[in-house]
């Protein structure tokens, strides 16, 4: 007969424990993988990624008007300025040297019209012939020379211009230039704006003693973007 033992409660027993620093197999494989991939993410950010932003940057700049392009007014003349009563209206001829600055290249003007403002009154307007720009960062002078006379107006208008040069000598007038700008890419057309210039607060001198001749003071104007004023 076979007896059995009763367990001494004192006894120590074995107990299994898992150290919890351990990796598990699966996690070691999954760790094997990750160190090449963060390391190949890290290399795709570092140099992939900022080349083909690089790329994609030069794409647009070479396709699009990056920047507006700034207008001077070097000179403005006018001869032959007349205040009639009959009729009733202002008359020049105009002689506008103007500096035409861009940092973009493969630009077309065209549709570009100048007109010439006293106060909310046209003086004159005349159309330039379209022209291009070819080179990076150039820039282009041109001469615009026209005839232009105002429509009717009252005669308080004529008196207080008249009074103004005979107190002054000055004459205030702005400049508004607008046109349509195109950009070309690779033989085709890819960017256009239409753009406004103002060039405001130009001041003609009539201190000759022929007071039909005056010339503008304190060169250079540069005219603003009107496009959002």
């Amino acid at each position: 007969m076979t007896k059995v033992h009763p367990i001494n409660p004192n006894t120590p027993v074995a107990v299994a424990v898992v150290d919890a620093r351990e990796t598990p197999p699966s996690h070691r494989c999954f760790l094997k993988l990750a160190v090449p991939f963060s390391s190949f993410i890290v290399l795709v950010c570092l140099v992939v990624l900022p080349m083909v932003l690089k790329q994609s940057v030069r794409r647009y700049n070479r396709s699009h008007i990056t920047t507006i392009p700034t207008l001077k007014i070097d000179s403005l003349i006018a001869t032959n300025f007349t205040l009639s009563f009959h009729p009733n209206q202002i008359s020049a001829d105009w002689n506008l040297k103007m500096n035409l600055e861009t940092d973009n290249s493969h630009l077309s003007f065209s549709n570009m019209t100048v007109s010439i403002f006293y106060d909310v009154l046209q003086a004159g307007v005349t159309d330039v012939i379209p022209f291009d720009v070819v080179p990076l960062n150039s820039t282009t002078h041109f001469d615009v020379r026209f005839s232009g006379s105002s429509g009717l107006i009252y005669d308080s208008m004529i008196n207080d211009i008249s009074g103004r040069m005979a107190a002054e000598s000055t004459l205030t007038v702005h400049v508004s230039i607008e046109t349509s700008v195109k950009k070309s890419y690779k033989g085709r057309w890819t960017d256009e704006l239409q753009l406004k210039m103002d060039c405001e607060d130009i001041s003609l001198y009539f201190g000759h003693s022929d007071k039909s001749r005056a010339q503008m003071l304190n060169p250079p104007n540069v005219c603003k973007d009107a496009r959002y004023s």
